[in-house]
């Protein structure tokens, strides 16, 4: 800023500079060469009326020896020139002129004087058509064609560059108006738009009726009586569009005055035109009518836009005001300088106020639309402050709010629309092992490679703290899996540089009519597929910090679990038909019954030997819920189809549930039914393969707890003598058990099993028995005791045992007991 200011000084001392300099120079005694505008003289006549004609007349000196011509001017009057009695020129009296025209116009008039003229005497007879009225006073002017043309600007140049201003000025407001009409813009209201195509009107036709009367439009329409009729129709005009303007600014009742106006002056020029071609009266002489109309107008005016900008607080009123005043007090003087000089010449008072008017106006709307542009790149910043994330530079979670919200009210765009999620892997160790600045690093580095690998700025979030977003269209859709994997290429490259390791995780989805109701569910399928492979990667890279799967004791099932979640897409191709085959392969070897469920054709499989045990129609079957039906108890069917709706539209892979089915009598027999599903690249489930085991007939002992079971439990009871008259039964439940199954694995849930069991065993004395009841059941038998008190006790220290292995665990899974109390049990 410091140079550009030096350079402004420096330009501004030169001007000065050249200036003064210039001055200097001409004040020196050097010759000049005067060019003088106007060559032509002023001739002096003898005026004098003969025959109700005013004459002008003039003996030619010795300049007319050779060719010259001479310049006048009439208003409203014929004209004739003679030369020693013989014409030479006339002007108004053509016979193919139409009957009701009278009036021949207002022109310039350049007569050519032939060679050897000099000693004949000149006569100009101005011959009115109106009786009384001459027109303006004749003044004949002498010298060349050319001189005559160059008299005619000389003498009109203060209008015709005013009127030249002016019509410019229109132009540049229509240019305005359309500008604003094509690109629509909310800077602009639709009253603005049209202040600028009705100030652009009224200008044009201003700048007609001014380059009209000082007579430069004779050069464009040489007719007089053309010019006659624009004249006037120029002049009828001109207050329409300004009416309008006026109607346009106001908006209290009064406005409606400016319509009535408009039409008014509508109605009075086309009455006058019809009097003037009925031959009954001519335009100019009802001119008053015109002018007591435009009077009407000013005070109209002149009140209106007062009352508007002072008692109802019109913004727009009151930025207009002065320019509407300027213009009426500019008219008036116009038509009291008309009637002064007695209709024979007019001034440049309205040219003038219109160039002013039309510039203050044109000023004040600039300089508002200004005013508006500077406010909206403030807001635009503003917005954008709002919509960015400081620290990365990319959109943020409020944007992708925005961003949602719009594609759920656009349904045509939703349907052509995914989403890739992706997530900065290990910022927290980052942080932790690095400190913050290399956490905030890592996050800037990751949206620098997520833009290389996805162009579109406008649709890359950061939605949380590792959290990022990519919004993505149809056109895009097969190149998603190359973009990730040239992201993926790009982080690897950054990570050679740096003393942590860089890498995302990622899920993306498409948009699927079948499940696809908004575009969370998008989101949905999108975070299951990312979850999936971060949990790939726990797998692959990282050890559990679980103490049993650290120690090396992961069980065969969790084992098995992290398998099918790492090598999945390896399971995606593996056919039906295979898969009946492995099933027919395995099951004579087991006495569970192993199923198989293809969710692309609706068809379900299950071991052959099952047809011995349930009423199920046969092993292979189609229309899997339906066909249910046949053999589930009727009381579990709604909790089956509830799980299975679950297990189709959430992220889950794991199927464990207990209910019954009946058997080939008809009765019900308590199963569990485990599985798991194997989904596509999209998340959309393919198949389900797993196994059904009886749970109705339990043995003696419980493997997982090392419990008896409940045989064991009945067996002890008919041991005791009856009726038993001491005693209690303490039944305990795990809360929750299924969802630390699914969270955490089976694997897991038969460890809390075991170590729940060993709480209770360290709990109970000598004279009581436990044992482990189906699923996450345990009972303990006291037939001694006859205090409720010793049950409560020994509740209260199972539970202060289970709550210290909890901690112990490091909360990995949290769960509490449920009671159930019976005292003086009998069989």
């Amino acid at each position: 800023m410091k140079i550009e200011k030096k350079i402004w000084l420096s330009l501004i001392a030169s001007v000065l500079f050249a200036v003064i300099f210039s001055i200097w120079i001409f004040r020196q005694d050097t010759v000049r060469n005067e060019l003088p505008f106007d060559n032509t003289t002023s001739l002096k006549t003898t005026s004098f009326k003969t025959d109700g004609a005013k004459t002008e007349s003039v003996i030619l000196s010795d300049e007319f020896h050779t060719q010259k011509a001479i310049l006048f001017q009439t208003t409203h009057t014929n004209a004739e020139v003679w030369l020693d009695g013989k014409l030479i020129y006339q002007y108004g009296n053509e016979k193919h002129t139409p009957k009701f025209m009278k009036s021949p116009g207002s022109c310039w008039h350049i007569v050519d004087i032939p060679a050897n003229s000099d000693t004949k005497k000149l006569t100009v007879k101005i011959i009115p058509v109106y009786q009384g009225y001459y027109g303006n006073p004749v003044h004949l002017f002498l010298g060349t064609r050319g001189d005559c043309i160059l008299k005619i600007l000389s003498q009109s140049l203060g209008i015709l560059i005013l009127s030249c201003g002016v019509l410019f000025l229109g132009f540049l407001s229509l240019v305005l108006y359309i500008a604003v009409i094509r690109k629509k813009q909310e800077d602009f209201s639709e009253e603005t738009s049209k202040i600028f195509l009705n100030l652009g009107i009224f200008s044009l036709l201003i700048a007609l009726w001014s380059l009209n009367q000082c007579g430069f439009l004779q050069f464009l329409v040489p007719d007089g009586r053309t010019l006659y009729f624009i004249d006037f129709f120029t002049f009828y005009l001109f207050p329409v569009p300004f009416n309008f303007l006026l109607y346009d600014i106001c908006k209290s009742k009064f406005q409606k005055g400016a319509l009535f106006l408009s039409v008014s002056y509508l109605i009075n020029m086309g009455a006058a035109v019809l009097l003037q071609c009925m031959g009954i009266v001519d335009i100019f002489l009802i001119l008053p009518i015109t002018h007591l109309i435009m009077l009407v107008n000013a005070a109209y005016t002149i009140g209106l836009i007062h009352y508007e900008a002072k008692q109802l607080g019109n913004e727009l009123a009151r930025k207009f005001r002065y320019p509407m005043y300027l213009i009426m007090c500019f008219s008036l003087s116009e038509l009291l300088i008309y009637y002064i000089r007695r209709f024979q010449q007019t001034s440049v008072f309205l040219p003038l106020g219109t160039l002013l008017f039309i510039l203050m106006l044109i000023w004040i709307q600039v300089s508002q639309y200004y005013e508006q542009c500077i406010q909206k790149q403030k807001l635009i910043y503003f917005q954008k402050l709002a919509n960015i994330d400081m620290l990365t530079e990319a959109m943020n979670r409020n944007a992708y709010e925005n961003m949602i919200r719009y594609l759920d009210e656009q349904e045509l765009e939703l349907h052509t629309t995914g989403v890739v999620l992706l997530d900065l892997d290990n910022l927290k160790e980052i942080n932790d092992n690095f400190g913050h600045e290399k956490g905030d690093e890592a996050l800037k580095l990751c949206y620098q490679c997520i833009r290389q690998a996805f162009p579109s700025e406008q649709n890359c979030f950061r939605i949380g703290g590792d959290e990022f977003a990519y919004i993505f269209h149809k056109d895009e859709k097969e190149l998603i899996a190359d973009k990730i994997h040239k992201l993926e290429l790009l982080l690897n490259e950054k990570d050679q540089d740096l003393s942590y390791s860089l890498s995302v995780s990622s899920g993306y989805a498409y948009y699927q009519p079948d499940t696809d109701m908004d575009f969370k569910d998008i989101v949905r399928r999108s975070d299951t597929m990312l979850y999936r492979e971060k949990r790939r990667k726990k797998i692959s890279h990282s050890a559990s910090s679980h103490p049993m799967l650290s120690s090396g004791k992961q069980s065969r099932a969790q084992g098995i679990t992290d398998e099918l979640i790492t090598q999945e897409k390896k399971y995606q191709h593996i056919s039906p038909t295979e898969l009946c085959g492995i099933i027919d392969l395995l099951s004579p070897s087991t006495d569970d019954y192993l199923y198989f469920i293809d969710f692309r054709t609706d068809f379900y499989y299950i071991a052959p030997q099952s047809l011995e045990r349930f009423c199920v129609p046969q092993n292979a079957f189609y229309n899997v819920m339906e066909t249910h039906r046949d053999f589930v108890y009727v009381e579990d069917y709604p909790l089956l189809t509830a799980e299975f709706r679950d297990l189709l539209t959430t992220n889950r892979c794991i199927h464990n549930m207990e209910y019954r089915w009946l058997d080939l009598n008809g009765n019900p027999v308590w199963i569990n039914c485990r599985g798991y599903l194997v989904r596509d690249d999209y998340q959309k489930p393919l198949y389900m393969v797993g196994c059904i085991n009886e749970i109705g007939e339990k043995q003696k002992a419980d493997n997982i707890s090392g419990l008896f079971g409940e045989n064991g439990l009945i067996e002890y009871l008919k041991t005791q003598e009856t009726p038993l008259e001491n005693g209690f039964l303490l039944r305990l439940g795990i809360d929750n058990f299924k969802s630390i199954n699914e969270k955490f694995g089976w694997d897991y849930g038969d460890y809390i099993l075991r170590k729940t069991a060993e709480c209770i065993s360290h709990c109970i004395s000598g004279e009581q028995q436990v044992y482990k009841l189906s699923s996450d059941e345990f009972i303990i038998v006291d037939v001694t005791s006859d205090d409720k008190q010793t049950a409560v006790h020994l509740y209260n220290k199972i539970r202060e045992n289970i709550n210290q292995f909890i901690k112990k665990n490091h909360y990995t899974a949290i769960f509490t007991f449920v009671r159930f109390l019976k005292s003086h049990y009998f069989l």
